[in-house]
């Protein structure tokens, strides 16, 4: 169970603190402005590699990584960028599927869950939020390979109690299952 490690009326102070940080170029409260409105643009149906990379350069304007990222997302195609974008916005809007969403944007070169979850949490603010590993820190959890499996294991103690069936039998019929489904590959 995710709980703060702060008290809800630090909220707004600890809100202040962040928009006051540099954020290369201006202040954060500017960067996050310059990402929400090319999400917006995005959410209007200007699904451009520009407006794209607008949110991904705002994700990750202070990583260390910040150089090898850029030119990895550079190396996606406008037309890639486009059509990804577009079956996102067709996700989300029929399905409303946070899972499916991020699973297309991952397909991008240079973005992993968190840059995807940004992109998302700019186009679509009302449905998602970012994960980043400072924000989870900050709801209690230091590892997040540990706090997955902490969720997978009661998910698979549930599977294994309605199936009636052990934990290890679940494990092994998923572990086949895997192996003899391949994931499928879309035509990027």
């Amino acid at each position: 169970m995710l709980r703060l490690k702060f008290e809800t009326s630090e909220i707004e102070n600890l809100e202040q603190g962040y928009l006051r940080q540099s954020a290369g170029i201006g202040d954060s409260e500017q960067a996050d402005k310059r990402a929400k409105d090319a999400g917006a643009r995005i959410r209007q149906g200007y699904r451009t590699k520009e407006n794209l990379y607008l949110i991904f350069y705002w994700k990750h304007q202070s990583s260390r990584f910040r150089e090898r990222l850029i030119n990895a997302f550079n190396s996606n195609s406008c037309d890639t960028v486009t059509a990804i974008l577009n079956q996102v916005h067709e996700i989300v809007e029929v399905l409303d599927d946070a899972g499916c969403a991020v699973t297309e944007l991952v397909g991008l070169k240079g973005v992993g869950v968190p840059t995807a979850s940004a992109f998302l949490a700019n186009i679509y603010p009302e449905k998602f939020t970012v994960i980043d590993i400072l924000a989870l820190r900050a709801l209690g959890i230091d590892n997040q390979e540990i706090a997955f499996y902490r969720y997978y294991n009661d998910e698979c103690r549930r599977l294994a109690k309605e199936s009636s069936t052990s934990m290890r039998t679940l494990d092994r019929a998923l572990w086949q299952w895997g192996k003899t489904n391949p994931p499928r590959r879309t035509g990027r």
